[in-house]
C-alpha cells in the first residue's frame, strides 16, 4: 500500500483509521471509481445514528421556533428580499427569514 502523507499523520496523532487497500474500499463502497483513489481509509469511530429520530429532532425544534413546514407545495419561484427570503407557489407569497429545500429528504 503506497504511503499517503494526511493519512499518515492522522495515524501518527491516534486518530482512528484504518488504512484501506483502493478495492477495499470499492468493495465497501461500490460507488467509488477505483480509477480515481489515491488512497483510502476508513474511520472506525463512526457509530450509526437512527436518521428518524434525528429528523424528527430537527422538525420538532423548528415547530417549537414558530417555523412552518409545507408539504405538498411546489415552489415556482423563489426570491432574496429584504432580511430574507420570498417563496412563491401556485397558494401564493410566503415570507421566511430561513428557505430549507428538503425535497427528496
Amino acid at each position: 500500500m503506497e504511503a499517503i502523507p494526511q493519512l499518515d499523520a492522522l495515524l501518527e496523532i491516534g486518530h482512528p483509521v484504518r488504512p484501506l487497500s483502493i478495492s477495499q474500499a470499492v468493495e465497501l463502497c461500490p460507488a467509488l471509481r477505483a480509477e480515481r483513489l489515491v488512497g483510502a481509509a476508513l474511520d472506525v469511530s463512526g457509530q450509526a445514528i437512527d436518521v428518524m429520530a434525528l429528523h424528527q429532532g430537527y422538525v420538532s425544534g423548528l415547530l417549537r421556533r414558530g417555523g412552518e413546514i409545507c408539504q405538498g407545495t411546489p415552489v415556482v419561484a423563489l426570491q432574496r428580499a429584504a432580511g430574507g427570503w420570498v417563496v412563491e407557489s401556485p397558494d401564493g407569497s410566503l415570507a421566511a427569514d430561513a428557505v430549507v429545500d428538503a425535497a427528496g429528504a
